[in-house]
Formats: structure tokens, sequence, C-alpha cells
């Protein structure tokens, strides 16, 4: 975890600003990134693939998947990190595991009228979501897929947003998505 952080803290800062590490420094410019957008850092990059909102399934074990506990709808996000480098693994905690180890900077979902919707940090101690990949290493060349559940938003939202927090990748700022809800997937 220690190489992931030094080799990339180093690198361009790709996020949605917020305050200045120096005192009267204006903070960096949000910067909304859109569905399907690559965000660069070094050798790892992360990709917002999809969202979709309704049920899901826990992959119990590698030939089973079950329905989650209760069944309740969820928004999940479905991101894809991808290790560019030819010699370099890098642990990765993933969000929903970095919410418990970095609480200070949270990993969040709002809407146009300023709800939040807090991520689920404890699913990832049970199991992944069925398709994701649940892997904390990415070793070089290799991808992994992650997910981010949180509660489904308001029926009157028309545009989400999505704060992850940098420090998962290494990053100083979050990284941000915007989201229109005609992109949003109901299953």
């Amino acid at each position: 975890m220690r190489a992931l952080c030094l080799s990339l803290c180093l690198c361009f800062v790709a996020g949605c600003g917020g305050t200045s590490a120096q005192k009267g420094t204006p903070a960096s410019p949000v910067v909304w990134h859109r569905l399907g957008e690559t965000v660069q850092c070094g050798d790892l990059s992360v990709t917002l693939d999809k969202v979709t909102v309704g049920t899901i399934r826990i992959q119990v074990s590698k030939d089973y998947a079950a329905p989650f506990e209760g069944n309740p709808a969820m928004t999940c996000a479905w991101l894809t990190v991808k290790n560019s480098s030819a010699t370099k693994k890098y642990d990765y905690p993933g969000w929903p595991r970095s919410q418990l180890l970095e609480p200070n900077e949270p990993t969040i979902m709002t809407d146009e009228f300023g709800n939040d919707y807090r991520p689920y940090p404890r699913m990832a101690e049970i199991a992944p979501v069925e398709g994701a990949s649940g892997d904390s290493e990415i070793y070089p060349g290799k991808e992994i897929i992650d997910t981010v559940l949180f509660k489904p938003p308001v029926d009157a939202a028309r545009t989400l947003r999505i704060q992850l927090s940098g420090s998962t990748v290494g990053l100083a700022a979050p990284i941000c998505f915007e989201i229109p809800r005609s992109a949003i997937i109901e299953n």
C-alpha cells in the first residue's frame, strides 16, 4: 500500500477539488467526469462503467450467488480499476472497504436536491456483488470490477453525483462522476 501511495500521490490530481493543503490557497475547481470516462493517475485508471438501481445478488461462492438478505433496492455503481504497469502489483482496498479505513474522506452519492446517499460500507465484508471481482490486489496488466452500493435516489432526482474517495487509488482529491438519471439502468 505504501508503494501505491508514494507513486500515485505524485501524479496529476484529477479530482473534485475541495480544501487546499495551504491556507489561503483556493481549492482546485470541481471536475465532474461522465459515465464511461476514464480517470487516469499513474499506473491505475478508474472508469465508472454503469449505474444500476434495483435488487442485487451477493456472490456467496464461485458457483453460487444469492439475493441480498431482505432484497432492498440499491443503487450500484460499477467501476473498472485497471493496472497498466508491466511490473507493479497494487494493493487495492476498494471503495466500500476504504470507507472503513478512511471515514473522514467519504464516498458519497448526491442529487440536485442536496440529498446525500451514503454507501453500504459493510457489504464488502460480506461478499462481493455478483459480477464484481472482490479482489484486493491488481496485478500488472490486469483489471478488476468493483462496486459501491448506495440507497436508491428519490424519484424526482434527474442528476446523480458520485464522489469517490481519492485516497483509495492514491489521489489527494476525490474522483467525481455526474450521471443523468436517463443513463441509470433500472432492474
